[in-house]
């Protein structure tokens, strides 16, 4: 369906695989503008992380969040 993927230099990298679904849609914002407050507004990979998995989002994805360090 599409990829789009972003970094936050020195912190992390978002990569997002959008999947289809049969899932109700929802009213809220969709992953795209999501994954770019994250990349702009987290400061560390498990803000990003927690982030990601509590909003919600309008649709389902696939989504790989990297750190920059080990661990």
């Amino acid at each position: 369906m599409g990829a789009f993927s972003g970094v936050a230099p020195g912190r992390f990298a978002i990569t997002l695989n959008a999947v289809a679904s049969e899932d109700p849609f929802e009213l809220a914002p969709p992953m795209t503008f999501l994954a770019r407050t994250v990349l702009q507004s987290c400061r560390t990979f498990n803000e990003a992380v927690e982030t990601l998995e509590t909003t919600r989002v309008a649709s389902d994805s696939i989504l790989m969040v990297t750190e920059t360090e080990l661990g």
